[in-house]
């Protein structure tokens, strides 16, 4: 599987790469970045991928749960399987927006928060927003 080392939105989701394998050796200063980083302006993902019989062949338990500990139980990070990832980011990109950014419309059945300038945006399925 292809690790980019990056946060990026995949374009192709048959191929989706992954951020990084779970043993690779820049995962924690990968994941602090990924805490740490405000661009708020495009979303990012941070895809992890691995096999568990891999902790115990490699005896590397200790990394995953460093991992787990650093990024786990945060208020700030949506922890979701690929399905959702999929499905959240093809509403977000169903958003439709007037010519001067101050109505959303959000024609899907998912709700969709996101950034606009200094604001959270919360879009309701179905519904339409002002901002």
């Amino acid at each position: 599987m292809e690790s980019t080392r990056d946060f990026h939105i995949p374009r192709d989701w048959l191929r989706l790469p992954a951020t990084c394998h779970h043993d690779d050796p820049k995962l924690m200063e990968l994941t602090e970045r990924f805490i740490n980083e405000k661009k708020w302006w495009a979303p990012m993902l941070f895809y992890v991928w691995g096999h568990s019989y891999e902790f115990e062949a490699n005896d590397n338990w200790n990394v995953i749960e460093e991992f787990a500990a650093m990024i786990g139980d945060r208020d700030d990070i949506w922890y979701a399987t690929n399905i959702e990832v999929y499905d959240y980011f093809k509403a977000y990109r169903e958003l439709i927006f007037n010519a001067d950014m101050s109505i959303c419309i959000n024609p899907t059945a998912m709700d969709v928060w996101f950034a606009y300038g200094d604001k959270e945006v919360y879009a309701p399925a179905g519904e339409k927003v002002c901002m």
